[in-house]
């Protein structure tokens, strides 16, 4: 029988079980991936915000328009028309944003289980999840690692705590321009 080497460090991959490497290449792919779903919910944050600001911009400048000429004919279309456009543009920033909020959660989901090992009763372990030792070196404080203390729960909480401006933006812009409409249609009424 071949022995390792007693120089063989703790953490190196021969000196795990089976599987080990899989699982690490695989939390290396999850965390990429993570990281690329982040990148895509803050592009499209930014993107949202940017058209948000513009369209507010536009309705100032429609709602402020005195030409005695057009003033009137061009300021309650264009201060509805602008508002709509908002709106719509809400409510497609918001599927946007729920799906990269979504997809995150989902990447999470998929680290999390790396950690852990299903145990049986036919290999004489506990039964159910336990932490998979081999891989705690590589959690950094990322993954919750006690099922039993309710882990998984919490950092979904803090997950949801995280994303909860960008999942309420759309909402609160689209309620400001129903009230901005709303506000049009009670100055042309005067």
């Amino acid at each position: 029988m071949d022995e390792a080497p007693k120089d063989r460090p703790i953490n190196s991959p021969a000196s795990h079980p089976q599987g080990f490497t899989e699982k690490l290449e695989l939390l290396k792919f999850y965390r990429s991936e993570d990281a690329h779903e982040w990148t895509i919910l803050t592009s499209r944050i930014a993107g949202y915000f940017t058209s948000q600001s513009f369209l507010m911009l536009s309705f100032a400048s429609a709602m402020n328009n005195s030409n005695p000429l057009f003033g009137a004919r061009y300021t309650l279309p264009m201060s509805l028309a602008i508002p709509v456009l908002g709106i719509v543009t809400s409510i497609h920033a918001f599927l946007g944003i729920a799906a990269s909020c979504d997809a995150i959660r989902l990447w999470r989901i998929k680290q999390r289980k790396l950690f852990f090992i299903e145990g049986s009763a036919e290999a004489g372990g506990a039964i159910g999840l336990r932490v998979d030792t081999a891989m705690l070196p590589y959690d950094s404080g990322r993954m919750p690692l006690d099922p039993a203390r309710g882990d998984a729960e919490a950092a979904d909480v803090i997950h949801r705590r995280g994303v909860v401006l960008a999942r309420i933006t759309p909402w609160i812009f689209g309620v400001a321009w129903l009230f901005l409409m709303g506000l049009t249609l009670y100055v042309h009424q005067r």
